[in-house]
Order: structure tokens, then C-alpha cells, then sequence
């Protein structure tokens, strides 16, 4: 089964990102999610321990790919493929 590892100063990066946002990074833990098997079939992905809402990240060949939940206009919604700085915004 191949797996997304991010580094740890990916990790970092985007907690970074979730305290800008004036969000409490403890209220947030990282887990594994299944992927679709292209190319990953394990993900790294954010959730939020109370609402259990998620950010799940993905890599291709063209960078990056995300899928969160709550979307804006759905309960879903996903973006990609994106640098890792459009990742980060």
C-alpha cells in the first residue's frame, strides 16, 4: 500500500495556515484516509475533532491535490492540481 507521508514542516506550514485563519490548531489532529490509488492509497489528512470535518491531501504528477469538507457550495468540494504555495492558500 503506498502511502503520502508530508514532512514535517509541511505539517507545520499548514497548522500555520489554520492558526491565520483564528483557528486553534489543537483543535485539530492528523490521520490517514484512503486514497483512490492514484498514485497514493494512503492520505494524509486534517480533521477537526468536533465537527470531524476534513482536509485531505493528495499528490499527482501535476502537484498537488486537496478535497475538503465542508465545500463552499456543497458538502464536498476539491481543488487541484496546485503548487504547494496554492496549497497553503
Amino acid at each position: 500500500m503506498s502511502e503520502l507521508k508530508l514532512l514535517t514542516s509541511q505539517r507545520n506550514d499548514i497548522f500555520k495556515c489554520v492558526q491565520d485563519q483564528g483557528l486553534v490548531p489543537t483543535d485539530f489532529q492528523w490521520g490517514t484516509a484512503v486514497g483512490d490509488g492514484r498514485p497514493y492509497t494512503k492520505l494524509p489528512v486534517l480533521v477537526h475533532r468536533s465537527t470531524e470535518f476534513e482536509f485531505k491531501i493528495n499528490r499527482g504528477e501535476n502537484g498537488f491535490y486537496c478535497r475538503f469538507s465542508p465545500g463552499n457550495e456543497s458538502v464536498w468540494s476539491s481543488a487541484g492540481p496546485l503548487n504547494y504555495g496554492e496549497l497553503l492558500n
